[in-house]
């Protein structure tokens, strides 16, 4: 960014300046070696969009000239979710060495919580009483409440230790005592290990929707489960798997047959009212 903007007053960078940061900024590779995605450099876009409202704001600058920037395209659409024979297959590489993803995995699984959520989360976030977990420090800066399942409260009482201060992480690193900083190349591995290919940690969130929209929740629930800001949010994650259409369709079929049935009883019903009044009228005449 320094060689771009350089020392320069925000009155002084030009929209010009501010494209050349997008296209180097989505040239340049990350800590990992990976190239950003568009997303990333959206999101850095906005940040920088944001600073420029509040200079606008405080009366320090008259134009936003991110305002003539537009952002990249983002390719969001991906439907990847964990099948129930997946999962065991998954859960299963999860011991030995990899016995403290166990249950940040099912945890993920079964809340739907972000990877940074569960590895900042700590005890006195957790109510074994009311059977829920109190979400802090999201991406959206809105704190929420997700009730956990009876797994992952087997899973979590089986993880504390007695006399745990309750400011300790709940999924502390047994070499630093803090939090863990990454767990992706050992979830990568335990994917590749049980034969899951093309899985990311960030599809056990998908996982979780996919499974609440084959159970037929209420979209606006599950929007307040993920703690998204807009439902337009929770329609990417949304994705049903064969199960859960094979169930729509026999639904539909149930609900044809009923409204056949009924429609053929009207139809008999008709006609037999119809026979009936005709035999009077010749009784009649």
């Amino acid at each position: 960014m320094d060689d771009i903007f350089g020392k320069r007053a925000l009155g002084e960078i030009t929209h010009e300046m501010i494209e050349r940061f997008k296209t180097e900024r989505l040239h340049s590779k990350t800590m990992r070696k990976t190239f950003r995605s568009p997303a990333s450099v959206n999101r850095e876009l906005a940040t920088l969009s944001g600073i420029f409202r509040l200079a606008i704001e405080y009366d320090e600058l008259e134009a936003n000239p991110c305002r003539k920037v537009q952002f990249l395209q983002e390719k969001n659409s991906r439907e990847r979710y964990l099948t129930f024979e997946e999962e065991a297959k998954l859960i299963e590489q999860l011991q030995g060495c990899r016995e403290h993803l166990r249950p940040i995995v099912i945890c993920a699984l079964y809340t739907g919580m972000r990877r940074g959520e569960l590895l900042r989360l700590r005890w006195s976030k957790v109510d074994f009483e009311r059977e829920i977990i109190t979400v802090t420090e999201t991406k959206t800066n809105r704190d929420r409440t997700v009730p956990m399942e009876s797994i992952v409260n087997d899973v979590l009482r089986e993880l504390k230790v007695w006399g745990s201060h309750p400011e300790d992480f709940v999924f502390p690193s047994h070499y630093t005592g803090s939090s863990f900083k990454d767990i992706s190349r050992s979830f990568k591995t335990a994917c590749k290990e049980a034969g899951i290919h093309d899985f990311r940690f960030h599809d056990l969130r998908h996982t979780f929707a996919s499974r609440l929209v084959d159970a037929r929740v209420d979209v606006v629930k599950i929007k307040e489960l993920l703690g998204h800001r807009s439902i337009v949010t929770t329609m990417r994650y949304m994705h049903t798997n064969d199960q859960g259409k094979r169930a729509a369709i026999t639904e539909l079929e149930r609900y044809r047959r009923e409204r056949a049935s009924q429609d053929c009883h009207k139809g008999a019903s008709h006609d037999l009212q119809h026979a009936r009044k005709s035999l009077k009228a010749k009784a009649t005449a």
